[in-house]
């Protein structure tokens, strides 16, 4: 910048009045704190003032541009978005300029804007993916899915090769509830393009959401590796909720604190750090972490679902259903948001309310093992048959997640299945070795069943579990 200044001296010292000088100039200056506003006099000057109309169409855009650059640090969105249009105007042509402009309007949430614009940049060069993801994304939000979706598709065939284009075909078919056909574009998309952190990402909350843990274990571990260093977070974050879902806590909490570390900016890990503390009961934390998010994203889905979970881990169900439900107007189809609102409810004896969130999981994510738990657990209190008969449809779905034979195990024991249950309970334990319920509950089958001994040991494991079971030390002392 230095030697180029130097330059820019050179010929300004020959003639001050150097359109082109100028210029640069004046792009150099708005870089600087201490001569941005003498550097936006100038760009003015040269985009629309007195030395405007002896400027070349292409240079004058790039003096609207820089104006723009500058209001958007400034966050001042609307008069950088009349900047870019008169760039636009300049410059009809140019798509770097058509780009930002309907980036802009796209985020001021001026869908017609931003189509139109994307709509040009696609006449102009019809194999611009960024125009293409522009007008899927312009779509989506409008609430275009249909239009979005054949959209996609066309563009895939004609681009077969663009690791993008089959990304935003996965997600527009994930909101059809398509789960295949997105699961396929997902993995399609990762082969094209490894370093390409989105599709990893779905790919592996694709797999959780199916129960496949161990895979998407896998598929984490390799992104990890193939990814960008600034795309970790993201990964780390989907390793954990898969961690979680298998009762592995310390690790999941390992990889969503690096995460942070990583990019303390990003709000899904914050998100999970707090519905992991909030099983952990850990309620100090909850606050604190929801503090951190609300700080980060006051408005988003995710300050409700951190409010939500605070809410739940201090028994004020109530105030934990209605912000979850805000989160969900906020984000529709997300499931696990339903999951968790059916979660308060029941714990609020509200089993009405929680069957109408989980019915509505059910519709969204009929295969998954945490939907199938919840939708068992509503139907033990009037019909653990069903509840049974219900958790084995989730097993044959996956046998990887071990809530799905620990409520198995639950529902046996209340029909009085004794050994069913034992077994069940030994599957969970096999599964989440520190599941202390799970040796609890295994305990009180076996002690119905006159074994005692086998029931001391799984008083005693619970205990070892967690120090402070009080029940444990009670039916030990009973027997």
């Amino acid at each position: 910048k230095e030697a180029a200044m130097g330059y820019l001296k050179k010929v300004l010292s020959l003639q001050t009045d150097h359109r082109r000088a100028n210029l640069m100039k004046a792009q150099f200056m708005i870089d600087k704190e201490t001569t941005r506003e003498e550097g936006m006099e100038l760009l003015k000057k040269l985009s629309e003032g007195m030395w405007a109309d002896d400027m070349a169409p292409m240079h004058r855009a790039d003096a609207f541009m820089s104006r723009a650059k500058v209001r958007q640090k400034e966050h001042a969105y609307q008069e950088a978005l009349i900047y870019l249009e008169q760039a636009a105007q300049q410059a009809p042509s140019r798509e770097d300029i058509l780009l930002s402009f309907a980036n802009l309007a796209l985020k001021m949430l001026d869908y017609k804007k931003a189509v139109l614009a994307f709509e040009r940049i696609r006449k102009i060069n019809a194999r611009n993916v960024d125009a293409i993801e522009g007008v899927l994304m312009a779509k989506l939000a409008q609430g275009d899915t249909k239009g979005a979706f054949d959209d996609a598709a066309a563009s895939v065939k004609r681009l077969p090769k663009q690791a993008r284009l089959h990304f935003w075909y996965g997600m527009i078919a994930k909101k059809l509830l398509d789960l295949d056909l997105a699961a396929r574009e997902f993995q399609e998309a990762r082969k094209l393009d490894p370093s390409y952190p989105g599709p990893a990402v779905e790919n592996i909350l694709d797999k959780m959401s199916r129960g496949v843990y161990e895979k998407a274990t896998d598929e984490a571990q390799k992104a990890l590796v193939e990814v960008q260093e600034k795309s970790r977070p993201a990964i780390r974050t989907a390793m954990a909720a898969v961690m979680i879902k298998q009762r592995k806590y310390e690790q999941a909490r390992v990889q969503l604190t690096t995460a942070i570390k990583e990019n303390d900016n990003y709000l899904n890990a914050w998100m999970r750090l707090i519905d992991l503390m909030r099983i952990l009961e850990e309620k100090e934390n909850v606050e604190k972490l929801k503090l951190g998010l609300l700080k980060r994203d006051p408005k988003g889905f995710r300050s409700h679902i951190a409010k939500a979970m605070l809410e739940h881990s201090f028994g004020d169900y109530e105030s934990a259903i209605d912000e979850y439900e805000s989160a969900y107007n906020l984000a529709k189809d997300n499931y696990e948001i339903l999951i968790w609102a059916g979660e308060s409810a029941f714990a609020n004896d509200d089993y009405g309310h929680a069957k109408t969130f989980i019915d509505q999981a059910y519709a969204l994510r009929p295969k998954n093992p945490t939907v199938h738990v919840m939708k068992a657990k509503i139907e033990r209190v009037t019909d653990p048959k069903l509840s049974a008969r219900t958790l084995i449809a989730g097993i044959e779905l996956t046998e990887e997640d071990p809530h799905l034979p620990y409520q198995l195990g639950l529902s046996y024991n209340q029909i009085g299945a004794y050994l069913e249950a034992v077994d069940a309970f030994d599957k969970a334990i096999a599964l989440s070795p520190e599941f202390a319920n799970a040796h609890y509950n295994k305990g009180l089958a076996l002690k119905d069943l006159k074994r005692t001994t086998a029931a001391v040991a799984s008083f005693r494991e619970t205990i070892k579990l967690e120090r402070d079971r009080a029940d444990a030390h009670l039916q030990i002392a009973e027997i």
